[in-house]
């Protein structure tokens, strides 16, 4: 039996209206990649908004490596909050993963680009 990697979902959404749904997958998710959740975390707030203090504290937690996300575009709508949020990622050693697969985007955005460390 493999052993689980722990991990915490983060869920942000605009409006509660589809929220139970897009949970129920992020876990399914999760289960399927044996992942064990250690926190679920969902916040409503605009896609288009700054990172959340939530968010920028969950990714300088020292206990929370492993962060799943429906999908990348679900921590920010906006590039430029979005890089910032995968450059703080990357120096906290935080692994963000996208249930929809968009997580290879991360990778091939770390290779283009460089950020001073």
């Amino acid at each position: 039996m493999n052993q689980k990697v722990n991990a915490v979902c983060y869920l942000r959404v605009a409006a509660l209206d589809n929220v139970v749904e897009r949970e129920q997958e992020l876990r399914l998710f999760a289960k399927k990649r044996n992942y064990e959740i250690c926190d679920f975390i969902i916040e409503q707030r605009s896609g288009l908004a700054p990172c959340s203090k939530t968010l920028n504290e969950l990714l300088h937690s020292q206990s929370a490596i492993n962060i799943l996300v429906p999908t990348i575009s679900g921590l920010s709508r906006n590039i430029s909050v979005l890089q910032d949020i995968i450059y703080t990622a990357k120096k906290n050693n935080k692994n963000i993963i996208s249930a929809d697969g968009s997580c290879e985007a991360i990778r091939s955005f770390n290779d283009v680009f460089s950020f001073d460390n």
